[in-house]
């Protein structure tokens, strides 16, 4: 009935060929990605692994999903097992890290240790665009950006190289090659619209 589950608003993602539906079902205690199959009009468990998975975003070849699960925090909400999240005691995540499904395997690998409160994007079929940090922390914020290489799931960070220790990098935009970026970077004093090579 809602898009809002567990607290956590999570938009559908049809596949590229527009056959399937990905989409965030709550479970008893968290939440799962499911895919609507448009010609048969059955669900099928595409992510089911006792966090909260969510921000499902398929490639433009529909070869991968990618999504945020909160499972290196949480590996499971259910209450009883063991390593198991008290939802009395924690609330339900507004982030977490990003991992890939690959389609045709059927398997899942964590693409990057770095924290993020956005959904992932893809540039192209082989690179993925994530933010990490959190830009709405009212205390610490901070964005920087990161970009994974596919298939070999490898994340590294864009970014200046001025010894800055926090960056505000925002709106940033790609190249469909994927080989440049602009973004702006913003400082304590100062703000710059930054082009660069990937």
């Amino acid at each position: 009935d809602t898009l809002v589950q567990h607290g956590i608003f999570s938009e559908p993602a049809w596949s590229p060929d527009g056959a399937q539906l990905a989409m965030v079902i709550e479970a008893a205690y968290d939440l799962d990605i499911y895919a609507f199959d448009r010609e048969m009009s059955i669900w099928q468990p595409l992510v089911q692994h006792g966090a909260f998975d969510f921000w499902p975003s398929w490639s433009p070849d529909g070869r991968y999903l990618a999504f945020v699960s909160d499972r290196a925090q949480c590996p499971t909400w259910t209450p009883g097992l063991s390593n198991s999240c008290d939802s009395d005691e924690r609330s339900s995540p507004h982030g977490g890290h990003v991992y890939v499904l690959d389609i045709l395997t059927g398997e899942t690998t964590q693409v990057s240790d770095v924290w993020t409160t956005e959904l992932p994007y893809w540039v192209n079929a082989q690179q993925l665009a994530f933010s990490g940090g959190d830009l709405y922390d009212l205390l610490h914020p901070s964005r920087s950006l990161w970009v994974a290489t596919m298939p070999q799931m490898i994340a590294r960070e864009i970014r200046l190289n001025d010894g800055a220790a926090v960056q505000m990098n925002v709106a940033e935009a790609w190249t469909s090659d994927g080989l440049r970026g602009v973004f702006q970077s913003v400082g304590q004093t100062d703000a710059d619209i930054v082009v660069m090579s990937v």
